[in-house]
């Protein structure tokens, strides 16, 4: 007599499941897509203040303004609890060490708006050696957040200082959380 009572259960945890899964993979997706949006942002930049390209204050500011819009809260906002992925990079460090990964996301909105603030600060805009592509990519551990950092201070440094501690900031975050892929 009601038999179909069981398979609607059956088939509802199914289609709950499924969208988790959906949704899950639509989150992946989309952090894939912000970090690919602040890595083509910061593509023009280095050639710039390593002095192998000439130096562009709009091009900074602009880089350094998409940084910005992609870090912070919309950047810890794409790390949901449970969205570990294979498709994903993303180490289970970030949900076992979220307050790291939390003050180093928004760490890295903080020196790109100050970043976008110092661009016309071009005094030593290429600094010996300029930032290392190691720098950016993890080499580098970035010196712990600091509360008082602000992008205010940050806009009266030289581009080439703040460049270097966007850089060593993503490089803290990708050498913790995230996965070496070759």
């Amino acid at each position: 007599m009601n038999s179909w009572i069981p398979s609607m259960g059956v088939a509802a945890l199914l289609a709950v499941g499924l969208a988790a899964g959906a949704l899950a993979q639509d989150v992946v997706e989309a952090r894939q897509d912000s970090m690919s949006a602040i890595g083509d942002a910061m593509k023009p930049l280095r050639p710039m203040f390593s002095g192998e390209a000439t130096y562009d204050p709009a091009t900074v500011r602009a880089s350094a303004d998409i940084v910005a819009e992609h870090a912070g809260a919309p950047l810890i906002a794409l790390f949901p609890e449970g969205s570990r992925n294979p498709d994903s990079a993303a180490l289970p460090a970030i949900w076992e060490n979220w307050a790291e990964f939390e003050a180093l996301a928004n760490k890295l909105g903080v020196v790109a708006k100050g970043l976008a603030l110092a661009a016309d600060n071009t005094e030593a805009a290429a600094p010996s050696g300029g930032a290392s592509m190691g720098a950016l990519m993890g080499a580098a551990p970035a010196p712990a957040p600091d509360a008082a950092l602000t992008a205010e201070a940050l806009g009266e440094k030289p581009a080439a200082e703040v460049f270097k501690m966007v850089g060593d900031t993503c490089g803290s975050c990708h050498s913790q959380f995230r996965e070496k892929r070759s």
